[in-house]
């Protein structure tokens, strides 16, 4: 790493101290030689100018009584000239010890630094190098039936890759739940005024469903739609999103069961249906009053009972179970490595986007897209968007992921249907695009 240069001030004046002590050294030797010579030189003369108007040339004692002055003169000023060269030297001198003790304090402080980063990359690669997830997939035999699932594991990165494929997929089930919604159908009033006067959203024209579009798919991707699941993440977006739109989000998410459970197959056939007869119920529900229960019944093609409960209730497994266990040290420990550098008085902000560019050269293209759905969610707007405790936006100074690029490697603009990356962190230099 870099360490901080001199600055350009304080070379000039070091430099200046030696020329002048130099100088004053110089200047001292020539006076006290010119006074050693010029003093006999002087007295030829005077004797010379005495002699030709005939007075009698002075002794010895009555010369050097004469001609003491400039003697005196002389070695004052040389001496002063010496002294204040030694001075000068001196000075240097200390100046230069207590530059070489600061610097060993810095270097000290930088290598506590980078000692202390390392160790926080390491624990990064342990925790990648510790994940595995394994999914199950089917294929079409020759009849057109389904075969038997299959059981395919990935494990270290791999798994950022399958984690954002079945948010793609999510992305895609429940985008429907979306188009004709408004920002009035999604937020709770008070939330909706917190993110509107939110100076970040506000800056770059943040379009609201799709930042609530990636927070909920995202949690239910994060948390999945079990019944612990389901609780968690009705509780934590109580204050921010209406009760009854949440619960749609969830409740469609639940139908889908594992590719390896029995229910699989029936669910596979009947999606298109199943779909149907969910938006007329949220049709119907929307029709008949403002605020319901979800599981209340509504009848709906050829008289059918239909609700908004899953088919099979806790039944079965559902195919979103969840990554917390996955993902939640990992981010945390992210954010407390990235934090450690950014809170560093010490180094310059050069230094800090250079330590930090280490972490970030440990991350693939889909750890990135991740750790970007990650920072637009309510679980990581602390990054750069939003306080989680206030919901106030965050000093400029603190935008984490604009400040050191964190997310610059990911080769597309369009991640998703009506995502860009530029749209959310504009001031990103971003490599490919």
């Amino acid at each position: 790493m870099n360490r901080k240069k001199l600055n350009g001030t304080s070379e000039f004046w070091e430099w200046f101290q030696r020329i002048s002590a130099i100088v004053f050294v110089f200047v001292g030797i020539s006076l006290g030689i010119y006074g050693y010579v010029a003093a006999p030189t002087h007295k030829i003369e005077n004797n010379r100018e005495e002699n030709s108007n005939a007075k009698e040339v002075e002794d010895s004692t009555s010369y050097w009584t004469r001609h003491g002055t400039m003697g005196d003169w002389t070695g004052g000023v040389t001496g002063s000239l010496f002294s204040l060269a030694g001075f000068l030297l001196l000075y240097l001198s200390f100046n230069k010890q207590a530059e070489s003790h600061n610097t060993q304090i810095k270097n000290f402080q930088y290598d506590k630094i980078e000692s202390r980063l390392f160790v926080l990359i390491t624990l990064h690669r342990d925790n990648v190098n510790e994940l595995s997830f394994s999914s199950y997939f089917r294929n079409d035999n020759k009849d057109g039936l389904m075969n038997k699932a299959i059981m395919q594991t990935a494990r270290h990165r791999k798994v950022f890759k399958t984690i954002v494929n079945q948010f793609k997929e999510a992305w895609s089930e429940l985008d429907f739940i979306f188009e004709d919604a408004s920002e009035n159908s999604i937020y709770t009033d008070e939330y909706l005024k917190k993110v509107k006067i939110n100076k970040t959203i506000q800056d770059r024209n943040i379009n609201l469903i799709i930042y609530a579009q990636i927070d909920l798919i995202y949690l239910v991707i994060f948390f999945g739609v079990s019944t612990e699941g389901f609780a968690t993440i009705k509780n934590i977006t109580n204050d921010r999103y209406k009760a009854e739109f949440v619960a749609d989000i969830l409740y469609y998410s639940a139908f889908k069961p594992k590719v390896e459970a029995d229910e699989w197959l029936t669910y596979h056939a009947s999606i298109a249906k199943k779909k149907k007869a969910f938006m007329q119920t949220r049709k119907q529900r929307h029709l008949l009053v403002t605020s319901i229960a979800s599981d209340s019944k509504f009848i709906v093609n050829s008289n059918k009972l239909y609700t908004l409960n899953p088919d099979h209730g806790n039944k079965y497994v559902k195919y979103y179970g969840g990554h917390q266990f996955r993902l939640g040290h990992y981010f945390r420990h992210l954010y407390q490595s990235v934090n450690f550098i950014h809170k560093q008085s010490g180094l310059n902000k050069d230094e800090k986007y250079d330590y930090i560019k280490l972490i970030r050269g440990q991350f693939s293209s889909y750890e990135q897209i991740l750790f970007f759905l990650n920072s637009i969610s309510q679980l990581g707007r602390i990054w750069e968007v939003e306080d989680k405790k206030t919901g106030n936006s965050i000093e400029k100074e603190n935008h984490l992921v604009s400040e050191y690029h964190l997310i610059k490697n990911i080769p597309d603009d369009m991640i998703f249907p009506g995502v860009k990356l530029s749209e959310f962190y504009p001031d990103i230099d971003y490599e490919s695009f």
